[in-house]
């Protein structure tokens, strides 16, 4: 038919856009599935075209180079003016469609800034390149396509610089557009972040789950509520635009300090009670020691570490591992040594924390009861993994943390819909964290289906 069968291709995409997916309405989980395999095969795609660049272009770059009629500087020079013409092209598209949109919704006029950044981002030129590679080597009488290695240049040339551009040039114009506020959308009088929904959420989760929590679920409830006090915690810091160490690690480093303080204590004990061997109390002694002594130094640096305090924080989550996976087969072995050390420096951690604070030094200082939980949370983790190891309930564990997620994920949308329902955010804002709280729980699905 002599058709193009790039334009044939996008304009079957277009047609299949537009009509309605009866199988995608009826089933969500066929529609979740198909776009992920889409955006599989959309990536593969894309590699084979940059493969097939990578073959044809050394050829092109010779012809270019070879032809008379036209220089390779004059070759450059029309890369650089096609790609300044599809870059303008592009963003002028680009702001003239975001203008019309805000004048409709009677908005703000959009900035130039994110339009220009949208169209560095943007070209990329896989689909002029596969143009190109369309063209055939010959003609119907047999000769050469004029012009063809001059054209799969230019757009490979056109491709590499708008890739170039894009990296070196977006995190130089980053901080000249404006950054998105979800606050923006939230109704008149009321002033609720993104991540200030985010972090109720969250919280709403945390209360859930603390009344779920109870003698026989201990291990798997206190993970998964470290686990929402990390995503709390990052939040926390993500919004703090202090200068120097933010108040909050401050706080986490001194809590840490009394905590392991509260283990040598008990260590010492232990020791002084011959129920651990000297080997084990010197090692164990000497790690505790280096932990307090970096976590001060860290404050006094305002947060910088040096290169020993990174080297032994690498080595001491491998020893964490290493030593938990040894703690299992020792206890398996029916050992009990471990246990004593584990939970009795567990227990000395929350005993001197909950001293220190109702001394005298401290009982004026006001820490954030966010981070008070967390580090208690950590301690008595601890204790619930040494008896959930001790009766060896692997199988319940992964059933009740399953139960768990399910009960937080449900929290999650209660939160989202009590924001909505008081005005707090808009029924767009509720729908995104709606989608995130799914994707979470297809994720832990999917998870669970291949253990």
């Amino acid at each position: 038919m002599h058709a193009s069968g790039v334009i044939a291709v996008v304009i079957a995409g277009l047609l299949s856009n537009s009509r309605r997916n009866n199988y995608g309405a009826v089933l969500p989980e066929l529609k979740l599935v198909s776009e992920h395999a889409w955006s599989i095969m959309v990536y593969v795609l894309n590699g084979l075209i940059f493969v097939l660049l990578g073959i044809e272009l050394p050829v092109a770059m010779r012809a270019t180079i070879a032809n008379h009629d036209v220089s390779t500087l004059q070759a450059l020079g029309i890369v650089v003016v096609v790609f300044a013409a599809l870059l303008a092209l592009r963003t002028a598209w680009v702001y003239s469609s975001n203008l019309l949109t805000a004048k409709r919704r009677k908005k703000r006029a959009p900035s130039f800034a994110s339009a220009l950044l949208t169209g560095i981002a943007g070209v990329r030129g896989a689909i002029t390149v596969i143009g190109v590679l369309a063209i055939p080597v010959v003609t119907t009488t047999g000769q050469l396509f004029p012009e063809r290695s001059l054209m799969l240049f230019i757009a490979a040339g056109v491709t590499l610089m708008s890739l170039l551009v894009a990296t070196i040039g977006l995190p130089i114009m980053a901080h000249l557009a404006p950054q998105p506020d979800i606050a923006e959308h939230v109704a008149p009088g009321k002033h609720l972040t993104w991540s200030q929904a985010q972090a109720y959420v969250l919280k709403v989760a945390v209360q859930r789950l603390e009344t779920e929590k109870k003698e026989d679920n201990q291990k798997p409830a206190l993970d998964l509520i470290s686990d929402y006090q990390r995503r709390q915690r990052k939040l926390r810091l993500a919004a703090d635009t202090s200068d120097g160490m933010p108040v909050m690690l401050r706080d986490e480093l001194e809590l840490k300090i009394m905590g392991t303080t509260g283990e040598l204590q008990a260590l010492n004990e232990l020791h002084a009670a011959g129920k651990i061997p000297e080997s084990l109390y010197r090692k164990l002694h000497h790690r505790l020691t280096l932990k307090v002594q970096d976590m001060r130094l860290l404050i006094e640096r305002d947060g910088h570490r040096t290169v020993g305090m990174r080297w032994r924080q690498f080595a001491g989550k491998m020893r964490h591992r290493l030593d938990f996976v040894h703690v299992i087969g020792r206890m398996r072995r029916n050992n009990n040594e471990y246990l004593f050390v584990l939970k009795a420096t567990a227990k000395g951690a929350l005993a001197n924390i909950s001293a220190t604070l109702k001394s005298d030094e401290y009982k004026n200082r006001k820490f954030a009861r966010s981070v008070i939980k967390t580090q208690m949370t950590h301690y008595r983790s601890r204790i619930a993994t040494v008896h959930a190891v001790h009766n060896n309930k692997y199988e319940q564990y992964q059933a009740e943390m399953q139960r768990l997620r399910m009960v937080g994920f449900t929290a999650e949308r209660a939160a989202v819909h009590q924001l909505m329902e008081q005005g707090y955010i808009t029924p767009l804002v509720a729908q995104k964290l709606s989608t995130d709280i799914s994707y979470s729980e297809s994720a832990i699905t999917l998870s669970a289906q291949e253990d």
